[in-house]
């Protein structure tokens, strides 16, 4: 519980997960670029279970996206300047 300067009182209830499944981070080599996947694919809440909490996050059963991590010192067209820690800046090489 956390008390507000304005509002009153403010309940906090446990957080609880939206599903429980499997992934895998699977990466390959297409050309000369390294793409990593995320996959995953949900095994609970089952199929027949009601899936509200899932559904209005727009979670879906299964995924796959692509992961792409920019070096921030490449000012490849984006006008947008990432600043990383120095501990994973540095891991980006120059």
């Amino acid at each position: 519980m956390t008390l507000l300067r304005q509002e009153g009182i403010e309940h906090k209830y446990p957080a609880r997960a939206l599903g429980d499944g499997i992934y895998q981070i699977p990466r390959h080599n297409p050309g000369k670029r390294m793409i990593t996947h995320l996959v995953y694919k949900l095994e609970l809440p089952s199929k027949d279970k009601e899936n509200e909490p899932q559904e209005s996050l727009n979670i879906k059963r299964e995924g796959s996206f692509i992961i792409h991590i920019k070096n921030p010192d490449q000012h490849g067209g984006s006008s947008q300047f990432t600043r990383f820690p120095t501990h994973l800046q540095s891991q980006f090489g120059q």
